[in-house]
Order: C-alpha cells, then sequence, then structure tokens
C-alpha cells in the first residue's frame, strides 16, 4: 500500500519547482533580456533627446 503513497502525482509538485530553474525555461529567458534592457535605455534616451527637439521646432 506504501506505493499507493508514491502516486505521481505528489512528484509533479516537486518538478514543478525545478522545472522553473530549466535553463531551457521561460524564466530564464527574461533573465536574459534584464541585461539587454539595461543596454538599450541608455542608446533610446539619446535618439528619443533629438526626435522631441524637432517636433518643438515643428
Amino acid at each position: 500500500m506504501d506505493t499507493s503513497s508514491i502516486d505521481p502525482a505528489e512528484e509533479l509538485p516537486e518538478i514543478q519547482p525545478t522545472s522553473g530553474y530549466h535553463p531551457a525555461d521561460e524564466p530564464i529567458i527574461h533573465m536574459e533580456q534584464h541585461p539587454q534592457i539595461d543596454v538599450d535605455p541608455p542608446s533610446g534616451p539619446a535618439i528619443v533627446s533629438k526626435t522631441n527637439t524637432s517636433k518643438y521646432k515643428d
């Protein structure tokens, strides 16, 4: 009867947290985008500033 207590359903919850740690999971991809977004801001503001000045001249 002990085998019944070890139902696969009980192992599922344990695998869920591990799934989020897998490098192939999407959560990891978000972490990689963070550094990319950090480098975008510096280049973004500079271009946006010029665009804003052009609109003001109009």
